[in-house]
């Protein structure tokens, strides 16, 4: 049961960091960046919100946990 609640939280967490790393992506004068974020799998995602972390730094550590979280999840489920 804790462990579904945690996949649940992580999932919510990283789709919400991705989705709003989009917004600001394709929000930007390029449209490219938020296609790379589309298009990639989480490489280009890491890349643009350190590059950009003065605009992404809350959907970046969102879109982290969820990730991190996910691992950990991974790694103890037996």
């Amino acid at each position: 049961m804790i462990t579904m609640i945690a996949f649940l939280l992580a999932i919510s967490l990283w789709v919400t960091g991705w989705i709003w790393l989009m917004v600001i992506a394709f929000s930007t004068d390029h449209w490219g960046h938020g296609v790379g974020i589309l298009l990639s799998c989480d490489v280009y995602t890491f890349v643009y919100g350190i590059m950009n972390w003065d605009l992404c730094r809350i959907p970046l550590i969102l879109h982290a946990s969820g990730y991190v979280i996910l691992l950990a999840i991974a790694a103890f489920s037996g």
